[in-house]
């Protein structure tokens, strides 16, 4: 044991001094800098993260769903449509109003309408435009979808879904989040 011993403290010893004796390495410094977290952060501590922006969104009139064009996750434009209901009366509404504008202007440059016949074309057009618009969802900004309690053919309830009391579409801006906590 004390031969074995006696031979293998040399060759541990030059195993030990052998990467010594070659070349340094170069050590590269790095300045810390803040900048976003790409990683999962664990913690023990609670707090929450939320959205600069956030919107629940309903429709402005009530009626039946006729299309649900998002699901939960699905990153929107600002004035993407979202959901639709059922709205060919007002369609057809708004284009009947369309046509009388334009041949209102027509009729009010060759001088054959007065001004207030005029007005009164614009104020219809805008009237039915509006109605129209109240019969859809668009996101007012540029987010991901969290939330869709639609279903085709319900009946929906101004602001909301059906009488679930839960928004009909709620979206989240895409802008960094903030943790808050203690």
């Amino acid at each position: 044991m004390n031969r074995l011993l006696n031979l293998s403290l040399p060759i541990l010893l030059l195993l030990l001094a052998g990467p010594s004796c070659g070349p340094r390495l170069k050590l590269k410094a790095v300045k810390a800098a803040l900048t976003a977290v790409e990683s999962t952060i664990t913690t023990t501590s609670s707090g929450t993260i939320e959205a600069d922006q956030q919107a629940a969104l309903g429709f402005s009139a009530a009626g039946r769903v006729s299309s649900v064009l998002v699901q939960a996750g699905a990153k929107v434009k600002t004035g993407q449509s979202l959901a639709h209901l059922e709205n060919r009366d007002l369609q057809i509404i708004f284009q009947d109003a369309e046509k009388d504008l334009k041949r209102s202007h027509e009729l009010f440059d060759a001088g054959l309408v007065s001004r207030a016949a005029m007005d009164d074309a614009k104020r219809s057009y805008e009237i039915s435009r509006a109605n129209l618009d109240k019969t859809v969802i668009r996101a007012p900004f540029e987010g991901i979808v969290t939330e869709v309690n639609l279903e085709l053919g319900e009946l929906s309830q101004i602001g909301g879904g059906a009488s679930s009391g839960k928004p009909a579409i709620r979206i989240v801006d895409l802008k960094p989040r903030l943790v808050r906590g203690d």
